[in-house]
C-alpha cells in the first residue's frame, strides 16, 4: 500500500524542468519542434544553392545586389550630418532629394563625420548586421516563456539568427547600401520586448523605443493602432512624449523633411528592386491580363486588409493579464503589422523587407498547440516569408538576356523577348510580402484570439 501510494504521489508530482543538452541538441530540437523555422531555412538555403549552380552552368560573373558603390545610401546620411553640423538643412539645396529620411539618423550620425566616410560606412554596415541579429533574438525571447528556455536552445537560436542574414538578399541590399532599417528594426524589437512585461517602467520604456524607431523611419508608426487596441495607454503616452521631444530637438528640420516627403517621396516609383504592394499588383495584373494599372488599387487593398486587422484587434484583444501565454499572443498580434509597414508607399526598396524576419519567432510560437488548418496557414506565411528574401538581383543578372515564354514576362513584354529574366525576379520578394500580409490577416481573423490547446 505504501509503495502504491508512493507511486501515485510520484505520478501526480509536477514534472521536473527540462535539462540542458547543449548547442547541437538545441539546434536539433528547434528543427524538430519549429517546422516554420525549419522550412524557412530549407527554402533559403535551397534557393541560394540553386543560384550558385545556375551561375556555374551559365559561366557568368555573379553579384548579389546591383553593384554601384558600397555604402551609397549611407553617404547621403554622412553628407546630411555634415550639413546639419554646419547649421544647414539637408532637405534644401544644394542637397535636395538625396537625403529622404527623418532628421534623427543624420543627427545621431554626426560623431561618425570625424571619420572618413568609407570607414564610417563600414562601421554602419557591420552594426546593421548586429542590429538585425539582436532584433531576432529579442523577438525570440519575447515569445519564449522562461520555463521553456534552455541554455542550449538559446545558443542554437542565436547561431540560427546569425546565419539567416547571411543568406538574405534584402539584408545584402541593406548591408551594401548602408540604410537604417536594421537600426529601426532593433528599436522596434526592443519596444516590443519591453511590452512583454507589465510593470510601469517597462511600458514607459517601450513607448520611448518605439518612438525612436518612428523617428528613424516613419513606418513603425503603424504600431500605434495595436497599442491602442491593447489599451497600453502608458506606452502610448510615453511614445507621444518621446516623439514630441525628438521633434523639438530641431523642429525646422522635421518641417523641411515633411515638405520634401509630401512633395517628392510619395511620387517615387520603379519596377526593379521594389517590393511594394503597388508594384506586385501591377505585375500580377499584367500576368492575368488586367494590365499594369491594377497597381492603382494597391492603396485601397492595403487599407482594407489593414483595417480588417485592426477591427479584429480592437474587438478581441484585451489588456493581457499577468499570465504569459495571453501576453505573448497579444505581442504576436502586434508583430503581425510588420509586413504592412513595408508594403507602402509605391516605392519600397527590397532592403526594407529585412523587417519581416521578426515574424520567424512568432510563427514558431504559434505552431505549438495549433490545429491542422492553422498549421497549414502558418506554413503558407513561412513560404511567403522565405520568398520575400529571394535572391532577386542575382537571378536577374544571370537570366537578363534569356528568352522567356510570353506568359511569364508580365510588364517586361514592352522591353522585348529577352527581358524576362531581368523583370520576373524583381517581383518575387514583393509577392512573398503580399502572401505574408494575406496570411497574417487570415490568421488573426480565424485563429489568433481563439483558445489554444
Amino acid at each position: 500500500m505504501n509503495q502504491s501510494n508512493a507511486q501515485t504521489g510520484a505520478s501526480q508530482s509536477p514534472a521536473a524542468p527540462p535539462t540542458d543538452a547543449g548547442l547541437l541538441a538545441g539546434f536539433a530540437r528547434h528543427m524538430a519542434t519549429k517546422p516554420p523555422l525549419a522550412l524557412f531555412l530549407l527554402i533559403l538555403l535551397f534557393g541560394m544553392g540553386l543560384v550558385l549552380l545556375l551561375q556555374m552552368r551559365l559561366q557568368q560573373d555573379l553579384y548579389f545586389i546591383a553593384k554601384i558603390a558600397f555604402g551609397l545610401d549611407y553617404h547621403s546620411i554622412y553628407r546630411a550630418s555634415g550639413v546639419i553640423l554646419d547649421g544647414g538643412s539637408p532637405y534644401q539645396p544644394p542637397l535636395p532629394h538625396l537625403y529622404a529620411m527623418p532628421p534623427l539618423p543624420a543627427i545621431l550620425n554626426i560623431p561618425l563625420t570625424q571619420l572618413h566616410r568609407f570607414r564610417a560606412s563600414e562601421i554602419i554596415a557591420y552594426l546593421s548586421y548586429v542590429a538585425v541579429v539582436v532584433s531576432l533574438l529579442l523577438a525570440y525571447r519575447a515569445m519564449t516563456p522562461r520555463h521553456e528556455s534552455r541554455r542550449g536552445d538559446n545558443a542554437a537560436m542565436a547561431v540560427i539568427f546569425m546565419l539567416i542574414p547571411m543568406f538574405s538578399y534584402p539584408f545584402f541590399f541593406l548591408f551594401d547600401r548602408g540604410q537604417m532599417d536594421g537600426f529601426t528594426l532593433l528599436l522596434m524589437s526592443i519596444g516590443v520586448y519591453l511590452l512583454a512585461g507589465q510593470s510601469t517602467a517597462r511600458q514607459l520604456l517601450a513607448g520611448g523605443f518605439i518612438a525612436a524607431a518612428i523617428a528613424f523611419k516613419l513606418y513603425p508608426i503603424l504600431l500605434l493602432l495595436p497599442l491602442l487596441a491593447m489599451r497600453r495607454y502608458l506606452a502610448l503616452g510615453a511614445l507621444a512624449a518621446t516623439l514630441l521631444c525628438l521633434i523639438l530637438i530641431s523642429p525646422e528640420l522635421y518641417l523641411h523633411w515633411l515638405e520634401q516627403t509630401l512633395n517628392t517621396r510619395v511620387g517615387w516609383f520603379r519596377t526593379t528592386e521594389n517590393g511594394s504592394l503597388a508594384n506586385t499588383l501591377g505585375y500580377i495584373g499584367e500576368l492575368l491580363g488586367f494590365g499594369y494599372q491594377l497597381r492603382g488599387v494597391a492603396y485601397e487593398l492595403w487599407g482594407v486588409l489593414f483595417l480588417a486587422m485592426f477591427y479584429v484587434d480592437f474587438g478581441r484583444m484585451s489588456p493581457p493579464p499577468q499570465s504569459c501565454p495571453d501576453n505573448r499572443r497579444a505581442l504576436a498580434g502586434v508583430l503581425f503589422y510588420t509586413p504592412f509597414m513595408v508594403a507602402v508607399p509605391g516605392l519600397a526598396y527590397h532592403y526594407e523587407l529585412v523587417c519581416v524576419l521578426i515574424l520567424l519567432p512568432v510563427l514558431s510560437y504559434l505552431w505549438a498547440g495549433a490545429g491542422r488548418g492553422e498549421k497549414r496557414l502558418l506554413l503558407c506565411i513561412t513560404v511567403g516569408l522565405a520568398l520575400s528574401q529571394f535572391q532577386a538581383v542575382a537571378v536577374y543578372d544571370l537570366l537578363a538576356e534569356k528568352e522567356f515564354p510570353h506568359w511569364m514576362m508580365g510588364a517586361c513584354r514592352q522591353y522585348g523577348p529577352h527581358s524576362g529574366g531581368g523583370c520576373l525576379p524583381h517581383w518575387i520578394p514583393g509577392f512573398g510580402l503580399f502572401v505574408v500580409m494575406l496570411g497574417c490577416v487570415s490568421h488573426k481573423a480565424c485563429y489568433l484570439y481563439r483558445p489554444r490547446r
